[in-house]
């Protein structure tokens, strides 16, 4: 998959129909908690780094604007939920170069204006009693959303920022747009955790304080943990930024670790032709705990070497050809993505301990450790060997390195 918030429709078609991160019972649960709440409220979906929180709720997004493809994903709370919420997303590390609540109002502009024009004369509406618009415009006048946005917005929110008390101006706002649509906006803030230190406690100040509306209801995707580091920089070390946290958030929502042998089978696709890179692979993946993220890099890398992996170039007995296409290149893609120390040292003949490391804890190596597999040189001896320059298996040691090192250019590994 590509970056989350990039997520191509197809994919998130796919992973909903298939259950395929089985967080469908999760979306669900999520949609009915949001159809019950009636006033203000922050709610935080917490989840580790790479953990899947934009794709989430990029699959939140998908479902509730295509309820009748998943009837049994809670047709009725999605169609509950459309009648009460128009989503607003919100990346606040992509927006974290200018104040907070001026920097929400802009992308709202933009979402708005731009994205939604058969509500574009509700959203003006909201503005004229607000801001001073040209009698004009609102009478078949040339000015173009674009100017309107660019011009009379900023100037608003020049003013609302100067005026004791810029809350009520945006509050105004939220509730003339709930009169006009009739919903609520469901506000979602994602990579909270990613932003500088004085840019998150602004944004999450302002959602109690500025944003006060009950027609707007917040959704912070975040890594907390990472978080309360981040709060604490603002305040000092020895500030409590979890119980900071917990002034803001009145409900957690723990989004649960998916099953990764199931997701990177599903990428590798290796039904098609049992390989036994593919099975080392999803067994790497899973002892290293790899997130989300790094199982798509992850995958993404064994694909594109795929062409070396199936290939017959070594010219050496099966055994060997096995060892570096199906064990050392996955062991050395894996590292590339979770250690790079350990990638330098296993890719320049220095990570015998790396070998002994995941015969210890992958039982897909183990086996060709077994005696029966062992040959005239067992697997470590082997490493040591294609890293001499004066052994017969010298040249299968620069194929590894090109291969571990240039992924995905096959033209430079096939011989």
């Amino acid at each position: 998959m590509k970056r989350d918030r990039n997520a191509k429709e197809e994919e998130l078609k796919e992973s909903l129909g298939s259950n395929l991160l089985e967080r469908n019972v999760y979306l669900e649960n999520l949609i009915k908690i949001l159809t019950t709440v009636s006033e203000h409220t922050v709610l935080a979906l917490d989840g580790k780094w790479g953990s899947g929180k934009t794709f989430f709720i990029k699959q939140l997004e998908y479902l509730t604007k295509n309820p009748k493809d998943y009837p049994d994903i809670a047709l009725s709370s999605i169609e509950k939920f459309n009648k009460y919420y128009s989503i607003f997303y919100f990346n606040a590390w992509e927006n974290d170069n200018m104040p907070p609540a001026e920097s929400i109002l802009l992308r709202m502009s933009e979402e708005l204006w731009t994205k939604r024009e058969k509500i574009s004369n509700d959203i003006l509406g909201v503005a004229k009693g607000l801001i001073d618009i040209p009698i004009k415009y609102f009478s078949g006048g040339s000015t173009s959303i674009k100017d309107f946005k660019n011009t009379y917005i900023s100037q608003y929110i020049e003013h609302a920022t100067n005026v004791a008390n810029a809350g009520t101006a945006i509050n105004d706002i939220l509730y003339n747009y709930r009169a006009s649509t009739h919903k609520k906006i469901l506000f979602i803030i994602d990579d909270l955790d990613r932003c500088s230190p004085t840019f998150a406690v602004r944004l999450l100040e302002s959602m109690k304080h500025t944003f006060m509306s009950d027609d707007a209801i917040f959704l912070v995707c975040a890594n907390n943990d990472q978080l309360q580091h981040t709060i604490k920089k603002y305040y000092g070390e020895g500030f409590n930024g979890y119980e900071y946290l917990d002034r803001f958030y009145d409900m957690v929502i723990n989004l649960p670790e998916p099953d990764i042998e199931r997701y990177i089978k599903y990428g590798l696709n290796p039904g098609d032709c049992n390989y036994i890179y593919n099975a080392i692979a999803i067994d790497i993946a899973k002892n290293e705990r790899m997130s989300l993220r790094q199982v798509n890099r992850y995958i993404s890398n064994i694909i594109l070497l795929r062409d070396f992996l199936e290939s017959r170039n070594l010219r050496y007995e099966e055994r060997y050809d096995v060892l570096i296409k199906s064990i050392f290149i996955p062991i050395a893609t894996a590292l590339k993505i979770i250690d790079i120390k350990k990638y330098e040292d296993f890719v320049s003949g220095n990570g015998e301990y790396i070998i002994d490391e995941y015969v210890e804890k992958s039982d897909e190596i183990r086996q060709y450790v077994n005696p029966q597999y062992n040959g005239d040189l067992p697997i470590k001896d082997f490493y040591k060997e294609i890293f001499n320059p004066h052994s017969q298996y010298s040249s299968i040691g620069d194929t590894f390195k090109k291969a571990a090192t240039s992924i995905g250019f096959s033209a430079t590994i096939d011989d």
